[in-house]
């Protein structure tokens, strides 16, 4: 555990991206809030040169990227909720991916993009959005496992069928599992299981507020924060 860590504290310094983000409520009275604003198109500039430089790769953060082109190997396997280009980079670098999708449109694009490269190591799944609340039978048995409920008041019900996508998988089975689509607490609660011991649970995005709750429910995990000076990308390790 303590290699990884390691590994991802490097990673972060080779990035040149700053370890925490620039970010600061909207405040013009504030000097912070204007350092933000004239930062925040520099870093995206400087972002997009970094993911040019290394495609295809994920929107994750230059330490994420640099970490997996080096953690992965030909003998493990992944998951992923939401799809695209991260789908590539993983499947390059896997023995196999597991992918979820939920928006049609861009699923038909991205199975184009995979028969286009030749990937024939990638399960590709569309799991749509319910239409109707009407018929869905509510499932709360991994939530009341985790004691989900009191920590996260909100669930996104419509999402039941994304969220449980992984649940024909045996425990332990994947190495790594990226939670970077909709639902995303429901999705990495709901992938828990599926996780080797010694595996690595990573969310995008991590810094919005909505996410307080997976940090609550992993508090006694092994984790680091990456990040790109704008947005956050975590990794749990799985005791």
């Amino acid at each position: 555990m303590t290699d990884v860590i390691s590994a991802l504290k490097q990673a972060q310094d080779n990035s040149g991206f700053r370890w925490t983000r620039v970010v600061t409520d909207k405040n013009w009275f504030n000097w912070k809030y204007w350092r933000y604003r004239i930062l925040r198109p520099l870093i995206k500039m400087r972002y997009a040169a970094f993911r040019k430089k290394h495609y295809p790769s994920p929107w994750l953060t230059p330490a994420s990227i640099l970490f997996f082109d080096a953690w992965l190997t030909p003998e493990k396997v992944g998951a992923e909720f939401g799809s695209g280009i991260s789908t590539l980079f993983f499947a390059k670098r896997s023995k196999h991916v597991v992918s979820i999708e939920h928006y049609q449109p861009w699923y038909d694009k991205v199975v184009d993009l995979f028969k286009e490269e030749g990937r024939t190591n990638i399960t590709y799944k569309f799991v749509p959005k319910e239409e109707s609340m009407d018929t869905v039978i509510k499932d709360s048995s991994v939530f009341e496992k985790y004691n989900f409920f009191e920590l996260e008041k909100t669930i996104r019900w419509d999402y039941q069928a994304y969220f449980q996508a992984l649940s024909e998988y045996d425990n332990g089975y994947f190495d790594y599992i990226l939670v970077d689509g909709r639902a995303r607490p429901e999705c990495l609660v709901h992938a828990l299981d599926k996780l080797k011991s010694n595996g690595l649970m990573i969310l995008d995005n991590s810094e919005r507020a909505r996410y307080d709750s997976v940090f609550q429910l992993l508090e006694e995990w092994p984790t680091f924060t990456t990040s790109n000076g704008l947005t956050n990308t975590t990794f749990w390790i799985k005791p």
